[in-house]
């Protein structure tokens, strides 16, 4: 199975058993509570998710199937367990984070989460972007 032919591929152990030991350490600290649905711009809250986002590790992932120069556009965390869960069913995010609203009619529809613009970009856009999930906790998108 390829990235090519299926869009998605799963790489177990990417980010090493430490790593994420060591960012969740760093979260439980910020004694962050999650809403349903997660912290949007954890990047901008914790600056060890944003030195981790802007690391030679996911830039050389994302490198690899980016034409462009990789960088973030969104990081949210999700924390899931038995007191704070909810039911998502399969979707696709088509929806990305822009930093102020434009009058584009390919764009929308538009949406303010967190106090920050949200839309639909347009599927040529969408194919530029990948996003990298680490199913243990951390989910960043580039």
């Amino acid at each position: 199975m390829h990235f090519e032919d299926v869009g998605f591929e799963l790489i177990e152990n990417f980010i090493s058993e430490e790593q994420v030991n060591y960012l969740v350490t760093v979260l439980a600290t910020q004694k962050l509570k999650p809403l349903k649905g997660g912290i949007r711009h954890i990047e901008q809250i914790v600056p060890e998710i944003d030195a981790f986002a802007k690391s030679a590790l996911l830039l050389t992932l994302a490198e690899k199937y980016l034409k462009a120069a990789p960088f973030l556009v969104r990081a949210i965390y999700f924390e899931k367990n038995a007191e704070n869960n909810w039911y998502v069913t399969w979707h696709q995010d088509k929806t990305v984070t822009v930093s102020q609203r434009f009058d584009d009619p390919t764009w929308g529809p538009w949406s303010q989460k967190s106090g920050t613009w949200h839309v639909q970009a347009p599927l040529e856009v969408l194919e530029k972007m990948i996003t990298i999930r680490e199913l243990r906790g951390l989910s960043l998108s580039n």
